[in-house]
């Protein structure tokens, strides 16, 4: 497709069918810098071109077959693709066979806790069917008179773990120092970790360190860390039998009081009601 072709054009037949999940909803998504995401079964007449978008966009083939143009590239899509398609970049996608079924995220072009390449790519990935699932809980519970929002907070929270997972071989591909120590804090949250040793691991002042997590994560080096910590708390509450003072512990925290002032600070719930929301 010639560059001078490139419109935003949404031909999408009524044999379509599209399920979205919007911030105004699931207010949870605002916290991954997503802005709108979708389950999207797609027959008949399909057809949408972007040109130079200001969001982020990830995709994932589940089924079927759909068509990718870029102005670099075309490609075919079936199942166990990962489309990644950053802001800027033109695109159209289409129906390569008699359906498709594909889940898919917008995110902010500011988005801070995934660094997007400057051209679009391709993967191919062992599976995305805990994405699936977690988008489909979540489509569940809009059809509830009353969502829990402990129920979506987790499901929100999981899915970003699990969009960590599948992106890491792109990730690898392309490391950076600044990502580099974000993996060291991910593998080592109990470590009595400091802004000096953060910066010393960075090669940097401390001053420019706190200026790099700003750029990247829009937060301070210690308001990330606590996040990280913070995020594997509630996964190890909802997956261990560990008591809070053992999750404290592997997480860096002094104690169990520690750990639980901190989390319903952030959470809005103590550990242990946020565990038991689970095991209802």
């Amino acid at each position: 497709m010639a560059e001078q072709h490139w419109q935003d054009k949404f031909e999408i037949g009524p044999a379509c069918v599209e399920r979205f999940l919007t911030t105004e909803r699931f207010s949870e998504l605002t916290k991954l810098q997503i802005n709108l995401s979708g389950v999207s079964y797609l027959r008949g007449e399909y057809f949408v071109s972007r040109k130079a978008p200001q969001e982020h966009t990830l995709l994932f083939s589940m089924a079927g077959a759909g068509s990718l143009h870029t102005s670099e590239f075309s490609q075919r899509l079936g199942p166990n693709d990962l489309v990644i398609l950053p802001a800027g970049v033109n695109y159209s996608l289409s129906l390569a066979s008699h359906f498709w079924r594909h889940n898919w995220f917008q995110f902010s072009a500011d988005i801070s806790w995934y660094r997007f390449p400057k051209n679009a790519k391709v993967l191919k990935i062992n599976s995305s069917q805990n994405i699936d699932k977690c988008m489909k809980l979540l489509l569940d519970e809009e059809t509830k008179a009353k969502a829990d929002p402990l129920v979506e907070s987790a499901l929100t929270q999981l899915i970003k773990r699990y969009l960590l997972q599948l992106l890491k071989p792109l990730k690898n591909a392309e490391p950076s120092p600044l990502h580099k120590l974000e993996q060291q804090l991910r593998s080592s949250l109990h470590y009595p970790w400091t802004v000096a040793e953060m910066a010393q691991r960075l090669s940097v002042s401390e001053a420019h360190c706190y200026r790099l997590f700003q750029q990247e994560f829009k937060c301070s080096p210690k308001q990330y860390l606590s996040r990280l910590r913070l995020e594997h708390g509630s996964y190890l509450l909802r997956e261990s039998r560990w008591s809070i003072d053992v999750i404290a512990s592997q997480l860096g925290y002094q104690d169990g009081f520690a750990f639980a002032h901190r989390f319903k600070k952030s959470f809005g719930v103590s550990p242990g009601r946020y565990r038991r929301s689970f095991n209802q």
